[in-house]
């Protein structure tokens, strides 16, 4: 999916504008933040599972850390240093981080909540 949105990204940018300026941002944007959307994908299906999990702040975190603590501030200083391309990079470097710090967050309190299960589980047996 990726190098097809990475060589189509000319053609697709057309379908939308005529500017040349406007089209470059299009093209930039097509070819640097697809290659965040897997960790992406892991921040959604983290703060699903946490939801489900019943630990809505946690998975609410997951997005105030990603934007607030990672992404705006990286993109502040990105864009200074390398225009659009630092802002679309910071996106993607921001999905990067947390996705991978959320995967560990999500099996660790998913590890928590089987180990107590087990726990009552086992208890009920003795009862």
């Amino acid at each position: 999916m990726y190098a097809a949105l990475f060589f189509l990204a000319k053609p697709i940018a057309s379908l939308f504008t005529s500017s040349d300026a406007v089209s470059k941002v299009i093209v930039t944007y097509l070819r640097i933040v697809p290659l965040g959307y897997g960790f992406q994908g892991i921040l959604l299906i983290s703060n699903g599972s946490l939801n489900a999990l019943h630990m809505p702040i946690k998975a609410s975190l997951a997005n105030l850390i990603q934007m607030l603590v990672v992404y705006v501030p990286l993109a502040i200083y990105a864009a200074d240093h390398y225009g659009v391309f630092g802002i679309f990079g910071s996106l993607v470097l921001s999905h990067w981080v947390v996705g991978s710090i959320y995967h560990f967050v999500v099996n660790k309190n998913i590890n928590k909540v089987e180990q107590r299960m087990r726990v009552e589980k086992e208890t009920e047996m003795m009862v």
